[in-house]
């Protein structure tokens, strides 16, 4: 008889404390940690069938060792105790967690405050491990120590990689295996950057450092071919999948098909009465599909990289013979495929016509899928935009250069939001000026927007989406089969914005998709 597959780890994460840009707009007004509360939590993890608690400690309570860490919410030794002792009781295994992340903008080791603004020198990891190991005393996990390292802008791709090292280190002279989080599934643009250092990490870690992918959206064919990527090169690996339960329940069977050995919960809120519903409500519906005591149908894996194929001949379209003002230089060298790319594979340099608003109220669909095909912004015409000097105006806007600066860490993505001010259900026309050393047929283009996009080159319609509202991401949509004039040619991309974010990326590939790269002078000369 085949033994059945199972999950070794189900666990749920309680937050003593936490920071993140949410959490710190609170710090003020925070609350100690709601023992009461939490036994309430504990009784429900155990009915659902989890078998792990990790507990955020950090600055949750209050450091003999270093009374400078100590905040208005900060709980007595006494309460980290109880909790231990209650969560043991349930036959619960214990896993502390203090995130070593360095980032100006998540701020999660702002916990270890005034000590986070020191570099990775020994001081640094003496001070947090003379904390560790306080918590440590109480707690006498069994065989983990979370130390997180997720959404990490700080530090390089060694530097990142080296600091791990040394947590490893520290965590296996204490008998204990290091955890972090894995950031390699979120190729949105704001996590690329780190995303690309997870990936390094990888190559260069200890195997016996445990990774927990994340992600909280859509399962996707990305996702599942990059946490394969992961266990093949020998980690141990779990899965956290958010709160949606079709999500849930596709992670699970996904994670025991694959050979992932484990599946972490939480709320990313305090443990207090304010937020009662949501956490033990949330604990009462997801654990039991975590642990497999209760099934839902699973929602179905999305193919995140929508695909077209052009028919296009190079005589099928005009090359361009207007004003060259966002000039781009496809280059004769290649870069092979790569789960990250480099900023220098996509365009750079953009003219932008803009912002157009538009009434949400006139346009059909959830999410106004409709205004894609409205093109009253532009006369009716966009295949027929031709972008003029800086500062020259048609249809009630004004031309305007955009380059993603070679200082910027995240410079292959245009920050619509920050170059307009942000305000929800506008448009934009982008236009770059691709200039091609030779006739290339079959090429391949690859784009992300937030939200919608439509795309032309040399005034014919190679791409769209509309779909849903999006993050911007990495190659989100492919279109083949096009073909660029030797000489100058034209793209134009409409990205529209219907809330919250607002961005767009492209590259171009050749026929054998490898990455062109792209010379983009300096358009202030």
């Amino acid at each position: 008889m085949t033994k059945e597959k199972q999950l070794s780890i189900l666990g749920y994460i309680m937050h003593l404390t936490h920071y993140d840009p949410v959490w710190i707009d609170r710090k003020k007004s925070e609350t100690p940690f709601d023992l009461d509360m939490a036994y309430e939590a504990l009784d429900l993890m155990a009915a659902g069938g989890l078998n792990t608690l990790g507990i955020d400690i950090e600055d949750g309570v209050r450091f003999s060792t270093h009374p400078e860490l100590t905040r208005h919410y900060s709980s007595s030794m006494d309460i980290l105790a109880k909790l231990v002792e209650r969560g043991r009781s349930l036959g619960f295994e214990i896993i502390p967690k203090f995130n070593f992340s360095k980032s100006a903008h998540h701020q999660h080791d702002l916990w270890l405050s005034p000590h986070h603004v020191l570099d990775d020198t020994s001081d640094y990891f003496d001070i947090a491990f003379e904390v560790i190991d306080e918590a440590l005393d109480i707690c006498k996990p069994e065989r983990f120590l979370h130390v997180c390292m997720d959404e990490d802008t700080h530090r390089s791709d060694r530097a990142y990689t080296e600091a791990i090292f040394e947590l490893h280190r520290r965590c296996k002279n204490r008998n204990l295996k290091s955890i972090v989080w894995n950031d390699s599934t979120c190729l949105s643009t704001h996590m690329l950057e780190c995303t690309q250092k997870t990936i390094y990490a990888e190559d260069h870690i200890p195997k016996d450092v445990v990774q927990i992918p994340w992600t909280y959206g859509a399962v996707t064919f990305s996702n599942v071919e990059r946490i394969k990527q992961i266990i093949a090169k020998g980690f141990e690996t779990w899965i956290a999948p958010g709160s949606s339960p079709g999500y849930v329940a596709r992670w699970r069977k996904i994670a025991l098909e694959i050979g992932m050995k484990g599946m972490i919960l939480t709320a990313w809120q305090p443990m207090n009465r304010k937020y009662q519903d949501s956490i033990l409500n949330g604990l009462k519906n997801l654990a039991p599909l975590y642990s497999g005591q209760q099934e839902v149908d699973p929602s179905p894996m999305e193919d995140d990289r929508s695909s077209v194929h052009i028919d296009m001949k190079i005589g099928d379209s005009q090359g361009y013979d207007g004003l060259i003002t966002a000039p781009n230089t496809l280059t004769d060298e290649r870069l092979e495929e790569s789960f990250v790319l480099p900023p220098n594979v996509y365009i750079r340099n953009w003219m932008l016509l803009g912002p157009f608003f538009f009434d949400p109220a006139h346009y059909e669909g959830d999410e106004q899928q409709t205004v894609i095909d409205e093109e009253v912004f532009v006369g009716g015409k966009p295949e027929l935009l031709n972008s003029g000097n800086e500062g020259d105006e048609i249809f009630g806007c004004t031309w305007k250069p955009y380059q993603a600066q070679k200082t910027c860490k995240e410079q292959q993505w245009l920050d619509l939001n920050q170059f307009y001010d942000g305000d929800d259900y506008s448009v934009v026309y982008l236009q770059a000026h691709i200039y091609a050393p030779r006739n290339i047929s079959e090429a391949n283009l690859y784009y992300g927007s937030d939200d919608y996009a439509r795309v032309w080159l040399n005034g014919k319609e190679i791409g769209r989406y509309n779909k849903c509202t999006r993050a911007c991401a990495q190659d989100a949509d492919h279109v083949s089969g096009i073909n660029f004039h030797k000489g100058w040619n034209v793209i134009t991309f409409k990205c529209i914005k219907i809330v919250a974010g607002w961005s767009m990326m492209l590259r171009i590939a050749d026929e054998e998709n490898n990455a062109i790269l792209v010379e983009s002078p300096n358009m202030d000369g």
